[in-house]
C-alpha cells in the first residue's frame, strides 16, 4: 500500500513476516439481541440499553493483529481517530461509548483490540444498507518535522436479511424523522408563534411586573421541560462545529435535517438575530439557561445573597466566552478529537441530554456552573458559554434599537441600570444588545408610572409636588 511512498520499507515488523496479517477487522451490530446478548455479559446489555436512545445503534468493532483501531493515545468516549464511518456516500458520526467489561468471545479473539461506539439517531443510520468503514494507517519518516502518509483501507459490514424487516423508501430519509415527531414540531411551532407574538407586541406583557413574571416563569418552563429535556432541542456550539468539520471535509450538511427540532429552532434564531438580536436564545429559548435562572430565582426566594459584580471586573469577565468560542472554532479547523474535549466546556450535555447520567468529571462541572448561577445570576451564561458569545457575534444583525429609551436614562437616571440583573445597561443608559437576554424587566420600568422616575416627576410636576432627586450611583454598581 506504501509502495512508491517516501515511507516504503519501514515497516521493519513486516519485511520480517510479510505473511502475518497486518490487521484483521470485525464487527457486530449489538442492537440485534441474538448478536448482544451473546458477546455482552447480562449487566452490561441492561446498561446498554439505558444507555442508548430511541434510533441511536451501538456497533461493536474489533481489531486482531499489530494495528489497532485506536491509537495509544485515543482519549475514550470520543470520535475515533482511526477509523470513520459512511453509509450512502454519507459520513456517520460514531462515538466511543467507553464500556468497560469483558466480551464472550471465542478464544482467536480474546486479545483482539475493540471498541463499542455509538451512532445516535440524528445521524439516520440504516441498518439494512451496508456500513462503510475505513480505517487510516500511517506512517512516518524522520524524527524532526516527520513525513507523514495516510492511507485508508476500506471495509463493508453488511446485517443479514433476517435481522432486520426492511422499511418503505421514505423511511429511508430524513422526511421520517419530521413525520414522526409531527406533534412534537406542532407544538414547537405554537410556542414559538407565541413568544413572537409576545416580544412584538410587549405593551400586554409588560404592563405590570407580576404578569411578565408569571409569563416569563412558564416559558422558561416550556423551555426546560418540552424543549430541552423532552424533545432534546438543546442547540449548542456543536452545531458550529459540525458545520466547520463539514465543510473542511468538503461533506454535505444534509445531516442536519434529521434533527427537525435542531433545524426549526435554528431557522427562528436566525430570523430573531435581525429583529432582537441575541437575547431571544438566550434568554427565552435556551434549556440550559433556563434552568440557570430558574435556579437563581429559587434562590432568590430562599434569602441566598446573589454577588453583583463591579462594572469593571464584568466587563471584563465578558470578553471570557468570546476567547473560549475562538479556541473552540480553531480547533475544529484542524483537531476532530481536541475539538471534543473543548466543546465539553457547555454543561448541555450532561444536564439537559443525558439529565446527568453520566461520568462524574462531568457532572461535578455541570453542577458548578449550575451553583454559580444561584450566587452570580446566570454566570456562565454571561462569562464563559461559546454559544452565547456566537449568538452575540450573530446578534450584531440586529437592524434597529428596540428597547425605548428616554433623554433621562443614565442622564442621570440609572435605574434600569441598577434593576438590570445581566449589567447590560452602560452608565450612559445606552442599552448593551450584545450582552441583553431580553428579559423585559427594564421595559417594565420604562412604561410604569409608578417605576420610572422620569415618568414619576413629570406627574409629580403636572399635580405642582416636589420632584424626586436623581442622583447618579456610581461605577461600582
Amino acid at each position: 500500500a506504501f509502495k512508491g511512498t517516501a515511507v516504503e520499507g519501514l515497516d521493519d515488523e513486516g519485511r520480517r513476516a510479510p505473511d502475518a496479517p497486518f490487521v484483521e477487522l470485525y464487527f457486530a451490530h449489538l442492537n440485534v439481541p441474538s448478536a448482544g446478548r451473546n458477546l455482552l455479559p447480562a449487566a452490561t446489555w441492561d446498561y446498554l440499553q439505558k444507555r442508548l436512545d430511541p434510533g441511536d445503534h451501538a456497533l461493536l468493532v474489533l481489531a486482531k493483529g499489530r494495528y489497532g483501531i485506536v491509537s495509544d493515545d485515543f482519549q475514550r468516549g470520543t470520535v475515533p481517530d482511526r477509523l470513520t464511518l459512511n453509509q450512502n456516500k454519507l459520513p456517520l458520526e460514531m462515538r466511543d461509548l467507553d464500556l468497560d467489561t469483558q466480551l464472550n468471545l471465542p478464544d482467536e479473539l480474546r486479545d483482539a483490540q475493540w471498541r463499542v461506539f455509538r451512532v445516535i439517531s440524528p445521524a439516520g443510520l440504516d441498518p439494512s444498507l451496508p456500513l462503510d468503514f475505513e480505517l487510516l494507517v500511517s506512517r512516518s519518516k524522520g524524527q524532526f518535522m516527520p513525513e507523514v502518509v495516510n492511507k485508508p483501507f476500506a471495509f463493508r459490514a453488511e446485517l443479514p436479511d433476517q435481522y432486520f424487516e426492511a422499511a418503505s423508501s421514505d423511511s429511508k430519509t430524513w422526511r421520517l424523522s419530521w413525520t414522526s415527531r409531527w406533534w412534537e414540531l406542532l407544538l414547537l411551532l405554537a410556542g414559538l408563534g407565541l413568544l413572537a407574538w409576545a416580544l412584538a407586541k410587549p405593551q400586554w406583557l409588560t404592563h405590570s411586573q407580576t404578569r411578565l413574571d408569571r409569563f416569563r416563569t412558564g416559558y422558561l418552563l416550556f423551555t426546560l421541560l418540552f424543549i430541552g429535556w423532552y424533545a432534546q432541542g438543546q442547540l449548542s456550539i456543536v452545531n458550529f462545529t459540525a458545520v466547520i468539520q463539514a465543510l473542511f471535509a468538503q461533506r454535505s450538511l444534509a445531516f442536519f435535517l434529521y434533527d427537525p427540532m435542531t433545524v426549526l429552532l435554528w431557522l427562528f434564531v436566525a430570523v430573531t438575530f435581525f429583529v432582537w438580536g441575541r437575547g431571544t436564545f438566550c434568554g427565552w429559548l435556551c434549556p440550559f439557561g433556563a434552568l440557570l435562572e430558574l435556579i437563581g430565582k429559587l434562590a432568590q426566594r430562599l434569602g441566598l445573597q446573589q454577588l453583583r459584580v463591579s462594572t469593571a471586573l464584568d466587563r471584563q469577565l465578558k470578553r471570557l466566552k468570546y476567547g473560549v468560542l475562538g479556541v473552540i472554532l480553531l480547533c475544529a479547523c484542524v483537531s476532530v478529537s481536541w475539538t471534543d474535549r473543548l466543546v465539553e466546556v457547555e454543561p448541555f450535555k450532561t444536564s439537559i441530554t443525558l439529565n446527568f447520567v453520566r461520568e462524574w468529571p462531568f457532572v461535578l462541572w455541570a453542577v458548578a456552573t449550575l451553583l454559580l448561577g444561584a450566587f452570580v445570576y446566570k454566570g456562565y451564561c454571561r462569562y464563559l458559554c461559546p454559544l452565547g458569545a456566537g449568538m452575540g457575534l450573530l446578534g450584531r444583525l440586529r437592524r434597529w434599537d428596540w428597547i425605548a429609551r428616554r433623554s433621562e436614562c443614565g442622564q442621570p437616571c440609572q435605574r434600569c441600570r441598577s434593576d438590570c440583573a445581566y449589567q447590560a445597561i452602560e452608565k450612559s443608559g445606552k442599552v448593551d444588545y450584545d450582552e441583553c437576554f431580553q428579559c423585559l424587566d427594564c421595559v417594565v420600568i420604562y412604561d410604569s408610572a409608578e417605576l420610572c422616575v422620569p415618568l414619576l416627576n413629570n406627574a409629580r410636576k403636572a399635580a405642582g409636588q416636589t420632584v424626586i432627586p436623581i442622583v447618579p450611583v456610581g461605577d461600582s454598581a
